[in-house]
């Protein structure tokens, strides 16, 4: 890593919104419920279809939040084009990693992976039943030969998923020990530390909240209407 840097003094300050933390959190804490009602089964399957729906409230949440947000939070912002990803990894190699105050280009990528593959874990459970007593809302709609597809893709999701997480985690546990240890702790607090010589205009001074509550009646508003039309048109 260059050491430029250190020549100048640092700032801190939010880059990572209260919205989007809660959403990173509660994502969190639902792979990891859902993990474990999966396993012990029975009763308790019952709540992993519940925590289905809310991995596909929060993620429909982000993929709003990823237009109207804060700065960071917007896709429009993530640093994932082709070049800016190959010239972050050659630095890498070369032991020049660059900073970046929202996503570098390696983060963006996993981070449209990790909501990408949580949204189709969550809906293609939508489709498949334990062949028991729970089916998901939409299994009636759909052929036996379909929903088995889907429950192939709900299954074989659930690995590529882990092993996004497990290199997202590595990954947080490596800017720790080796790199900015700000990146790693920020989205519990929010905070980054940058140099002075870096622009800290793009620094989130409003967490929007109002707004983002706004829309999070919205996304749950829409899909709750479009659970009951589901619901009714099944009856």
């Amino acid at each position: 890593m260059k050491q430029e840097s250190s020549t100048y003094s640092k700032q801190t300050g939010m880059v990572w919104d209260i919205p989007l933390r809660i959403v990173h959190w509660g994502l969190v804490l639902s792979v990891i419920l859902a993990y474990a009602t999966y396993y012990v089964g029975g009763e308790f399957f019952s709540y992993h279809i519940i925590i289905g729906y809310v991995v596909i409230v929060l993620v429909s949440f982000r993929l709003v939040w990823g237009i109207f947000g804060t700065h960071h939070s917007k896709f429009v912002n993530f640093n994932c084009q082709p070049k800016k990803v190959f010239l972050y990894v050659k630095k890498i190699f070369n032991k020049e990693e660059e900073l970046y105050l929202g996503h570098n280009p390696l983060a963006s990528i996993m981070a449209l992976l990790l909501l990408a593959s949580m949204l189709v874990q969550g809906i293609s459970g939508l489709f498949v039943s334990d062949d028991v007593e729970y089916f998901g809302p939409m299994y009636f709609w759909v052929e036996e030969e379909t929903s088995g597809l889907m429950r192939n893709v709900h299954r074989l999701m659930f690995h590529v998923l882990m092993a996004f997480v497990v290199i997202h985690v590595l990954a947080a546990v490596a800017h720790f020990f080796f790199g900015e240890k700000s990146i790693t702790f920020s989205i519990v607090n929010g905070q980054k530390v940058i140099a002075n010589k870096d622009s800290n205009s793009d620094f989130v001074t409003s967490s929007k909240l109002f707004t983002a509550l706004c829309l999070f009646c919205l996304v749950t508003g829409g899909l709750a209407v479009l659970w009951f039309y589901v619901q009714s048109a099944s009856i």
